[in-house]
């Protein structure tokens, strides 16, 4: 179970902390936490905090304040990264109080995460 918790943090550390930034300028957004307080309980999820205009995830229909609940942070990151050059789905609501997010109207988006960059 250790190296199990090992494994967790350091996939964490780096999918959020290295490749999440790269991925978020590149891709034109910024995500971060939602919470739900009118829930049966507290409920949080991944939000998009922005869209930049012009953008993959602009182009692909997210806008500020939706919310995936079925992605954790590390996922979010994971999936985008190993999607290079191919689609990827993604399952949205609306974020905010309210309802639970599983019983909220769903969007399904899908974008095509380009191929990385080379730098000179």
């Amino acid at each position: 179970f250790v190296l199990l918790g090992a494994y967790i943090a350091i996939e964490a550390f780096y999918y959020q902390g290295h490749v999440g930034a790269e991925l978020q300028k590149e891709l034109g957004f910024r995500e971060g936490t939602t919470y739900n307080r009118n829930s049966r309980r507290l409920e949080s999820a991944v939000a998009i905090v922005e869209v930049d205009e012009g953008g993959v995830f602009h182009h692909a229909g997210f806008r500020p304040g939706d919310a995936l609940p079925r992605e954790s942070h590390t996922s979010l990151f994971k999936r985008l990264y190993w999607s290079r050059t191919r689609a990827v789905e993604f399952s949205v609501v609306d974020s905010g109080d309210g309802p639970p997010f599983c019983k909220r109207s769903v969007r399904t988006l899908c974008l095509i995460v380009p191929a990385k960059q080379r730098q000179a």
